[in-house]
This record gives C-alpha cells, structure tokens and sequence, in this order.
C-alpha cells in the first residue's frame, strides 16, 4: 500500500533553538523573521506554523527585513550558488540545464534590477523555463518602487512556504547529506 505524505509537525518542534534557526534562516534570510517565527514554539500543529510564518512575515516584518530577506538569496541565473545552495539547486532544475547564453542573459537581468530598486529580483523559478523567467524580469523591470516591493515579497514569501512545507514532509536536502 502506497502510503500518503503528511506533514510532521514533530520534524519542527523538536528541534533545539539554535538547529531551528539555523534551519529556518535557510529558508528565509531575514533574521527578524526568524527570531520572530521562534518565538511561537512549539507549534499545535503545522497550519499554526504556516499561520505563524504569514503573520510575522506580513504583520512584523518590514521593509529592511524584507530586503535583508531577498539581499541573501542567491542571485537568479547564478550557476554557482547551484554548488553552495542545496535548495537552489533543488528549485532551479531549469536553470541548471540552460544554455549558457540563457543563463548569461538571467544573470544579466539581476544589475539593471538591483540599480533600479536597491535589492535582489526574486522568483519563485521551480518549474519556470529560463524563458519564462526572463519574461517575468522584463515585466517587473517597469514596475514602480511601491509594486516591486510588494511583488517581490509576495515572491520572497512564496519561496520561504515552498521551503517549510518541504521541510514538514521531510524533504530538507540539508537534513539528508551524506554523512
């Protein structure tokens, strides 16, 4: 009988402070949310946490932890955070395959973006072709400061749940090294 995957709470809750925010800050790179979201532990089930990481997201974090958040992910197209970020490497199976002059172009991308807004273009790529990526950069690059903000959050925010929800299903490609 093929068994159906369920998320774990338990995988959350037991772990030590300092391995849950080690943990979560691979999920997000906003320190605020981190040391916020610990602060709800332990966690009565996993749509409390889910409820816990939007609620601190959106209500107790702002605009400098926002940034702080997309300054520390990997920059989209960048062949090498592939080797250094297991999730990136996981999330951005598209990318990896490019040609190389795709994958320029994406890399491209992320110069006149950071100039314009003052942070990291973020995107959920799972499952993007580079083509559509790049559609995505060429929409956004015409947005206003206000919108971007917000679109790359919602973005940001999309990534971070990704993450935890593959974390409750024992999915962490951290948790799963070769020792």
């Amino acid at each position: 009988m093929k068994r159906t995957a369920s998320y774990q709470i338990e995988l959350i809750n037991s772990l030590s402070a300092g391995l849950f925010i080690e943990k979560f800050s691979r999920l997000s790179c906003s320190s605020r949310w981190v040391k916020e979201l610990a602060k709800f532990r332990p966690f009565a089930h996993p749509e409390a946490l889910f409820l816990a990481a939007s609620e601190v997201w959106w209500q107790r974090c702002n605009k400098e932890d926002w940034i702080e958040a997309f300054n520390g992910r990997p920059l989209i197209g960048d062949m090498e955070s592939f080797k250094k970020d297991l999730w990136c490497a996981i999330e951005d199976q598209l990318t990896i395959a490019a040609t190389k002059e795709i994958a320029a172009e994406l890399i491209a991308c992320n110069k006149p973006y950071i100039d314009k807004f003052g942070y990291e273009w973020i995107l959920l790529c799972e499952g993007l072709t580079p083509e559509q990526q790049l559609a995505n950069y060429k929409r956004r690059i015409d947005n206003d400061p206000e919108t971007e903000l917000r679109e790359n959050c919602v973005e940001d925010f999309k990534v971070t749940m990704r993450r935890l929800h593959l974390c409750l299903l024992d999915q962490d490609p951290y948790d799963h090294l070769e020792k």
